[in-house]
């Protein structure tokens, strides 16, 4: 939840909710006393019971993306994105994947795979924003 919470406050001031989520993501991957990267880890490795509590917290974060999709296309105007809630199922696993993969980077190396991820998210975001309702 402070991950969102942050992400909102940067998002404000700097106007892209996309690169200030994942910065602050990447931020606290260090800031949190090693619970996000303990959170992270363990998800792949930990106990049945943990990773289905990783999983809760997993759907928690998804259903305030999907809320906050759909909100932000309103307030840009744009067309109903008819998908947002596999949009915000992609973008969560996007992410969570990726700080499992850069818990033990470098800086530089963090900043790379940062920059990649968020160009991913556009491009979820942008298939979604164009895709019909109708079935796959």
């Amino acid at each position: 939840r402070k991950i969102i919470r942050e992400a909102r406050l940067q998002a404000v001031l700097q106007h892209s909710i996309i690169r200030s989520s994942v910065e602050v993501f990447i931020q606290l991957l260090d800031a949190d006393e090693g619970y996000l990267g303990l959170l992270l880890r363990e998800s792949y490795t930990g106990s049945t019971s943990y990773k289905e509590a990783v999983d809760r917290q997993l759907s928690f974060f998804q259903q305030e993306l999907h809320e906050d999709l759909i909100r932000l296309e309103q307030i840009n105007n744009n067309s109903h994105m008819p998908h947002a809630d596999i949009a915000a199922k992609a973008i969560t696993q996007l992410v969570f994947n990726m700080g499992a993969k850069v818990i033990d980077l470098s800086a530089e190396q963090r900043i790379e795979v940062a920059e990649q991820t968020m160009l991913m998210i556009r491009m979820i975001l942008t298939g979604a924003r164009h895709l019909t309702e109708e079935p796959l």
